[in-house]
């Protein structure tokens, strides 16, 4: 088994990740340890919070009008029972909403904030998570079998889950994108 290391850049507020112009300052935000020989679950070290501003206004899954700036992350608790499970009932997985945000445009230019100012802030911490990402706004029937997907894959791997996800959409590449991020640990004993 091969690992690979990826690494996504973005400039505050918003860089076009691969490249790097000279007067600019660039983060490092995401390092993607991929296994390029097998399949299973995606894993991605977050060295950098994201941070939104809370929203208790916003509904996951709806069809909303998404502008190209546009992200929203929510956090779902997943049902305690079901999230150790190697065969969950899709029906009882998800539990309720713990948090949602969303990341500013700001400026005439359409350039995301990567800050939110006032108010609530929502956090995806920096940390150790298994990822997904598709192409499209999924709906919740597609995220919760796609979280299903990624919780057989890690306790194949035997990694400790968290019992929660979050769920982002936001565009690349003038595309919507759906991600989701599971908090997990080191394998098991």
């Amino acid at each position: 088994m091969a690992i690979r290391f990826f690494e996504i850049f973005f400039q505050n507020p918003v860089h076009t990740p691969g490249t790097s112009p000279p007067d600019c300052t660039v983060q490092s935000i995401f390092r993607y340890p991929v296994a390029v020989d097998e399949e299973g679950a995606r894993r991605l070290e977050l060295l950098h919070p994201l941070l939104y501003r809370g929203g208790t206004d916003l509904i996951p899954f709806s069809p909303a009008k998404r502008t190209e700036q546009d992200e929203r992350l929510f956090c779902f608790a997943i049902d305690e029972v079901q999230s150790r499970c190697i065969e969950p009932d899709a029906g009882v997985f998800l539990g309720p909403l713990l948090a949602a945000g969303y990341l500013e445009t700001a400026g005439q230019d359409g350039a995301g904030s990567r800050t939110a100012p006032g108010g609530e802030t929502v956090e995806l911490p920096r940390g150790r998570y298994i990822f997904a990402q598709k192409r499209g706004v999924l709906g919740k029937s597609d995220v919760i079998d796609l979280a299903i997907e990624m919780q057989k894959d890690g306790l194949w791997e035997r990694l400790r889950l968290e019992a929660y996800f979050y769920l982002r959409y936001l565009y690349e590449e003038d595309a919507a994108v759906t991600q989701i991020f599971r908090p997990c640990h080191n394998h098991r004993p």
